[in-house]
């Protein structure tokens, strides 16, 4: 009791402020030590204690650390300090043997700290991945900017997770690159693109095409068009509608190798491999030049 009553009056007369250093230490004889060492030495005593989580949880195999920050009155770094976690309720998620968490279920949850006197919490979610929808294939254009998979991610309990897949791996990345979440076309080609969420994964094959042109496409009766192609690997779609009646146009390929010509029709889809230098030549067969117009759109791209 000397003691203490001995180092309250030094702390009186010396101006220093031991109140906050009491609070957490206590009254006794050992918290005003405590204290005063804070003021003139190195000080071991607990005043805060902080850590962070993700708001949002989607794995239950990743574990997530957590690293606490604990604090003195003079806001110094204390280690060595143990922390004990808990978190509620535990049939949302669990406190690993290495201090991290871990999801078990869907839904929120509470992640509660100590350090000696110190405590925290932090509110967090665990939305665990069902399913990632994603098509099997789809195509950018050479040129675009960056684009947004059209991915989406839902959880199990069936809810759409805001966000989508938290990774995109590009197998060839000379083809198109990720950043950011968005996919940005490099040159024409094929490529795998894997879709992460949570433990889930889903994957697309992603071709990348330029297109040469994509314009109105009008022919009148014994009426054609041509044109001229390097070489390369083309693909050609076409759509036109001739009135009321199911007439449509022909295509042929000139210089090619492989190449899908096309009867008569209104809608379809044709590919050539031009092996040096050639040609693509559409035509309104002629009805004794009274046939109708054939009025629609030309797409020529070239393709891997």
């Amino acid at each position: 009791m000397r003691i203490g009553v001995a180092l309250l009056a030094f702390g009186l007369l010396s101006g220093c402020d031991i109140g906050v250093a009491t609070s957490q230490a206590g009254t006794t004889p050992t918290g005003l030590i405590q204290a005063l060492w804070c003021k003139v030495g190195t000080c071991k005593v607990v005043a805060g204690l902080d850590f962070t989580l993700p708001s949002v949880i989607c794995s239950s195999v990743d574990e997530v650390s957590v690293t606490p920050a604990i604090t003195n009155p003079n806001g110094e770094r204390l280690v060595d300090v143990p922390v004990q976690f808990q978190v509620e309720p535990t049939s949302v998620a669990v406190v690993t043997q290495k201090q991290g968490i871990r999801c078990v279920n869907t839904g929120s949850a509470v992640l509660s700290g100590t350090a000696a006197s110190a405590r925290h919490a932090v509110p967090f979610s665990c939305r665990l991945v069902d399913r990632i929808s994603v098509t099997d294939h789809f195509r950018l254009l050479l040129g675009d900017g960056p684009v947004s998979p059209a991915v989406e991610v839902h959880d199990t309990a069936g809810q759409l997770i805001a966000g989508g897949p938290t990774s995109i791996t590009v197998a060839d990345q000379q083809v198109l690159r990720e950043s950011g979440g968005m996919l940005i076309p490099e040159q024409i080609g094929i490529s795998r693109v894997t879709f992460r969420a949570g433990d889930k994964r889903a994957h697309s094959l992603v071709t990348v095409v330029r297109r040469i042109k994509h314009e109105p496409l009008l022919l009148n009766d014994r009426a054609r068009v041509s044109y001229a192609l390097p070489k390369g690997n083309y693909e050609v779609d076409i759509s036109v509608k001739s009135g009321a009646s199911t007439y449509g146009v022909t295509l042929d390929w000139i210089g090619g190798d492989g190449c899908e010509d096309h009867i008569e029709s209104q809608e379809f889809t044709s590919r050539c491999r031009i092996t040096s230098a050639g040609s693509l030549v559409i035509e309104n067969p002629t009805i004794f030049g009274l046939g109708p117009a054939a009025n629609g759109y030309i797409t020529i791209s070239e393709v891997p």
